[in-house]
C-alpha cells in the first residue's frame, strides 16, 4: 500500500497545490494508493500548526501502520514523521525560504525550525523527488544530500492545458482586452520572481 498525504490538495490556487492535485487525479487510478488529508495551513492560524504538527507526528503515523503502508509520499518538502515506520518519499520542489530567509525566514527560531525540519525529513528519506536539476544542486549543496538519494521528475502536464484554436485565442484576448503583443505571466508576483523587470 502506498500513501499520498494530499493535504496540499487543499490549497489548489498554489503550484505545490496543484502538483498535488494532478498527482491524485492520475494515482487515483490505482488500488494500491491511498490519499490522507490533513488540515491547510494556508491561513496561518495557530490551531491548524498544531493540528498540522499532530497531523504529522501521530495520525499520519497511526494511519501507516493500520493501513500497512510500505511507502508513503508527502509532496511539500518536510511533512514526515520521526518515527520511521516505512520507506519515506519527499517531494521538494525548491528551498526558496531558506535562500531567501531574509523574506521567508525572518525570525530566527523560525529559520532555525525550517533548516531542522527540511534537514531532516531530506536525511530520513528513502527518495527526494524535485522539479528541476537547478534545485537538486540547491538541496545537494545546502543540506549535503548524496546526488543519488535526489530524482529529477519534471512536473506532468496537467489535461486541461491543451492546444486552442485561432478562434478560441482570439476570443480569449478580446474578453481580456489584450494588446497583440503581451507576456503572460502564470506564477506569483513575489519579489523573487522579478516581476517589476
Amino acid at each position: 500500500m502506498i500513501f499520498l498525504d494530499a493535504t496540499q490538495a487543499l490549497t489548489p490556487g498554489t503550484g505545490i497545490g496543484r502538483y498535488t492535485a494532478d498527482l491524485i487525479a492520475v494515482l487515483s487510478r490505482y488500488p494500491d494508493v491511498k490519499f490522507l488529508y490533513g488540515v491547510s495551513n494556508k491561513k496561518k492560524l495557530y490551531r491548524n500548526r498544531i493540528y498540522q504538527y499532530l497531523w504529522t507526528q501521530v495520525l499520519v503515523p497511526i494511519h501507516i501502520i493500520k493501513g500497512h503502508c510500505k511507502v508513503y509520499h508527502y509532496t511539500d518538502n518536510f511533512g514526515v514523521p520521526f518515527l520511521k515506520l516505512c520507506r519515506y518519499v519527499v517531494t521538494v520542489h525548491d528551498i526558496i525560504p531558506i535562500i531567501f530567509a531574509e523574506q521567508y525566514l525572518r525570525k530566527p527560531f523560525k529559520r532555525w525550525l525550517y533548516i531542522f525540519l527540511q534537514g531532516w525529513a531530506l536525511r530520513h528519506a528513502d527518495m527526494i523527488i524535485t522539479v528541476s536539476a537547478f534545485s537538486k544542486n540547491d538541496i545537494i549543496s545546502y543540506f549535503h544530500i548524496p546526488p543519488e538519494k535526489i530524482k529529477v521528475i519534471y512536473p506532468g502536464l496537467s489535461e486541461k492545458f491543451r492546444e486552442y484554436s485561432n478562434e478560441e485565442k482570439a476570443e480569449t484576448v478580446d474578453k481580456m482586452q489584450l494588446s497583440p503583443h503581451f507576456i503572460l505571466g502564470i506564477g506569483g508576483d513575489e519579489y523573487r520572481k522579478n516581476i517589476s523587470t
